[in-house]
């Protein structure tokens, strides 16, 4: 039973959260996914993700929960390399307050399936590793939208899987894109 009541434990932080900072007025939450959304956009749209505009732009108008007003002028940036901003290409095709939605889910179960790995692997109860990560989770991740869950997942493949050998794919197709996303990050880049 514990161990049940651990798994909600961040998604009930962030309810509480939401609670506290009600979406009626400007409130951050979703704040840092908005920059990585109009990243996606602008790229979708063969704009440069890294220029003031078009993310400005695209961050005033990109809908509810409206900013707080000291950030309206300001172009938050996505400081991310442009393989890993492919992934927001497709929220910014939907309307921001559904990619949001949709975004947060992913995170979750992001989480929660990092959660269930990491618990194989060291042998910790479900209900130790939720509540050890449900704070930075919760507080940080979920609320303001930043993709630690999809780093802790492709982390937990690559210490679950055995290393991919080229010319010989692994069984399980959540393995194969959790280990070639994490060897791709880990990539030295280019003098």
């Amino acid at each position: 039973m514990i161990a049940r009541l651990g798994w909600l434990l961040a998604p009930a932080l962030l309810a509480a959260m939401i609670a506290l900072n009600p979406l009626d007025r400007p409130t951050y939450l979703m704040g840092d996914f908005r920059a990585f959304y109009c990243a996606g956009s602008a790229i979708a749209h063969g704009a440069n993700p890294y220029l003031e505009e078009p993310l400005r732009s695209c961050e005033a108008t990109a809908g509810p929960p409206a900013e707080p007003a000291f950030l309206r002028p300001v172009a938050l940036p996505a400081p991310l390399p442009p393989y890993a901003l492919l992934l927001f290409m497709p929220f910014a095709l939907l309307p921001f307050p559904i990619a949001a939605a949709c975004y947060g889910a992913l995170l979750i179960a992001s989480m929660a399936l990092a959660v269930a790995l990491l618990r194989r692997v060291t042998g910790a109860s479900s209900a130790v590793l939720n509540v050890t990560l449900a704070a930075i989770t919760a507080t940080v991740t979920f609320y303001v939208g930043q993709p630690v869950p999809l780093v802790f997942y492709n982390t937990s493949i690559a210490v679950t899987s055995p290393p991919p050998t080229f010319g010989n794919s692994t069984s399980n197709p959540l393995r194969r894109i959790g280990s070639s996303s994490l060897r791709v990050t880990a990539w030295p880049m280019p003098n």
